[in-house]
């Protein structure tokens, strides 16, 4: 009779007749359109409205973001620009 050697992992007697579960690898982040959901890699767009999209969904516009754009930036011009009031003259 000829001795075969075993390859690690063939059958259910190894491992005291239990199968070992294999550490799941971490999902990839998607895009987080409905439509899309491509898979994105390392070139993915946070949003402010807090969600990742990919390149072609990196635009507010294009995934209707619900995050008001306009108010936000009306306020950074607010701050960064104070008005500018001229002192009055004296009457002579």
């Amino acid at each position: 009779m000829i001795n075969i050697p075993r390859m690690i992992g063939q059958g259910s007697e190894s491992n005291n007749g239990s199968k070992t579960k294999e550490p799941q690898k971490p999902k990839k982040p998607r895009c987080s359109h409905a439509e899309c959901r491509k898979k994105i890699g390392l070139m993915g767009f946070t949003c402010k409205c807090s969600q990742t999209f990919c390149f072609t969904h990196q635009s507010p516009h294009a995934h209707d973001c619900s995050y008001d754009h306009g108010s936000d930036k009306r306020k950074d011009i607010e701050a960064k620009n104070p008005s500018v009031i001229p002192t009055k003259l004296e009457a002579v």
